[in-house]
């Protein structure tokens, strides 16, 4: 396996059997995605990509919104020399426009610094829109002048254009659909959802995901 995707979900319900609050699930699924990097890396997978906020979720509560872009910077601030010192190289993806100035200038701080690493490449997706990247992707292609399109020429233009596509796009927390996320990439990834919240993931669950993938016979669109 070399690229696995992860859409993260079930903080807020892993919280609510708690009786805790929604943050609480988030501030755990940040943990969550400490140990799961720990675990890419522990075995040998060199491209994870997490679905970390849709474009969707800005329609949440603001409050639960504003947590989430506070945890984002925080994270980047407290974690960002210990992935400089793994060879962890950092990218998000996402219409990051939308997001406050101070923390595009961490992220984009965060992707100079880990820019030579290659232990392990993390695409973190923030505000992030499938189809949107999509659309984005023929815009800049006709503004570069190209009338023509084939798939070669579009994934050039994909926020993924340096990246494998996934071999495996994961949802926990139960629920058994895409969400709007890499639906360009993921046209011949196997998936697997597993009804485990978020917040309980950890390095073992990359052992169960890299021996059910084993498992798999793909077939790249033959019936």
């Amino acid at each position: 396996m070399e690229h696995l995707a992860i859409i993260m979900d079930g903080n807020g319900r892993w919280a609510e059997k708690l009786s805790a609050s929604r943050t609480y699930g988030h501030k755990k699924g940040a943990e969550a995605l400490k140990s799961v990097v720990a675990g890419a890396l522990k075995y040998g997978i060199p491209y994870l990509t997490v679905y970390a906020f849709s474009y969707e979720n800005w329609e949440r509560p603001h409050e639960e919104v504003d947590f989430l872009m506070r945890l984002f910077s925080s994270y980047l601030d407290t974690e960002i020399d210990e992935l400089v010192d793994k060879g962890i190289k950092l990218k998000f993806i996402g219409e990051l426009s939308l997001l406050s100035k101070d923390l595009r200038r961490k992220m984009a701080v965060a992707e100079k610094r880990t820019s030579a690493n290659n232990e392990l490449t993390l695409i973190v997706a923030v505000s992030y829109s499938s189809r949107k990247e999509i659309i984005n992707a023929f815009l800049k292609a006709r503004n570069d002048g190209i009338t023509e399109y084939d798939e070669q020429i579009i994934n050039g233009y994909m926020y993924t254009a340096s990246v494998p596509d996934p071999d495996i796009i994961v949802r926990t927390g139960g629920e058994k659909r895409m969400s709007n996320f890499l639906l360009w990439q993921c046209a011949y990834s196997e998936l697997l959802f597993m009804d485990k919240y978020w917040p309980d993931f950890g390095e073992d669950d990359i052992v169960y995901i890299k021996n059910e993938y084993e498992k798999r016979n793909r077939r790249y669109g033959k019936v």
